[in-house]
């Protein structure tokens, strides 16, 4: 699927939101018909961390295949606020390629950051979204290894990998993140980085919409995908393409655009609201001054 001569990074994105993972698979069980005698059946077909983990590492030993030259990394996105790179290791020098060895990497990484804050898994924090700070170091990552590739081809673009991202999410809307993954959202834009999104959460995102609007990629809202093989056959067929091979397939219809915004004061979305003339700050509310800025808004009375 990779163009002659042209390379791929591809950075994955994991929600590691492990509640939200469990809640989905229950919403699915009882959509299904399962009894409550059905559980451990349930369980057995549901989609966990190990089997996403086990997709994510079938797509990306794909994406390796592929071409030689590709490269893979992984983050994960923790409920605290928090992410974390789980593959590659900068301390090793060789690119590890034989399988299971990024799955071995990936669990062992895995199991390092469950012990440092172990209260993630039994629910005892104060949730947090980390989206835009997991995107945020999946693009310094991609720009940290382009000024690498570059140094390293001396001038000559085709070694240059084209970057891209995939974010596999399940943790629902946040409206606090709107403006900081708005601004990686723009951020990817300009370095020319597309954030491909499969989106697992029961609501749906607009703001997971926009962001693939704006870089130019896909968003796919997997519905009904509850096992282990069904996430890897829709990683292989829709996400593992390159941008080249994207053009001569018939890709997934994409979801009408939501353009919803998120108010500075109080981080809701909304449709209609009031906007700052001087520094195009949103606001559900009318007032006076503009909290961002401080210009003062005359308000006519006519």
């Amino acid at each position: 699927m990779d163009g002659e001569g042209e390379t791929s990074l591809v950075v994955v994105v994991v929600d590691f939101n492990e509640k939200a993972w469990v809640e989905r698979s229950e919403r699915l069980g009882k959509e299904n018909g399962l009894k409550e005698d059905e559980n451990n059946k349930r369980l057995e077909n549901s989609l966990t961390l190990p089997e996403i983990i086990d997709s994510v590492q079938a797509f990306l030993q794909s994406v390796l295949l592929l071409n030689r030259d590709n490269d893979v990394a992984v983050y994960a996105a923790f409920p605290d606020g928090s992410c974390r790179l789980l593959y590659p290791d900068f301390r090793s020098q060789t690119k590890i390629i034989e399988t299971g060895q990024i799955h071995y990497k990936v669990s062992k990484r895995l199991k390092l950051a469950v012990r440092a804050s172990g209260e993630l898994l039994v629910g005892n924090y104060e949730y947090k979204s980390s989206l835009a700070a997991s995107l945020s170091c999946a693009i310094c990552y991609c720009n940290r290894l382009k000024e690498k590739y570059e140094k390293a081809a001396h001038g000559t673009q085709s070694l240059v990998p084209r970057s891209r991202i995939l974010l596999l999410n399940v943790s629902e809307e946040d409206p606090t993140q709107y403006i900081a993954t708005l601004n990686t959202a723009f951020a990817a834009q300009k370095l020319g980085i597309p954030i491909d999104v499969c989106d697992f959460s029961s609501k749906g995102s607009s703001l997971l919409q926009q962001l693939a609007h704006l870089t130019g990629s896909l968003l796919v809202r997997s519905t009904s995908e509850n096992s282990s093989a069904a996430l890897t056959q829709l990683l292989w067929t829709v996400f593992l393409p390159d941008l080249n091979s994207r053009k001569q397939l018939k890709l997934p219809d994409q979801p009408p655009m939501i353009m919803e915004a998120a108010c500075f004061c109080h981080k809701k979305m909304i449709n209609r609201g009031y906007v700052c003339s001087v520094c195009l700050s949103v606001f559900c509310e009318p007032s006076l001054k503009c909290a961002t800025c401080g210009n003062r808004v005359r308000i006519s009375t006519k």
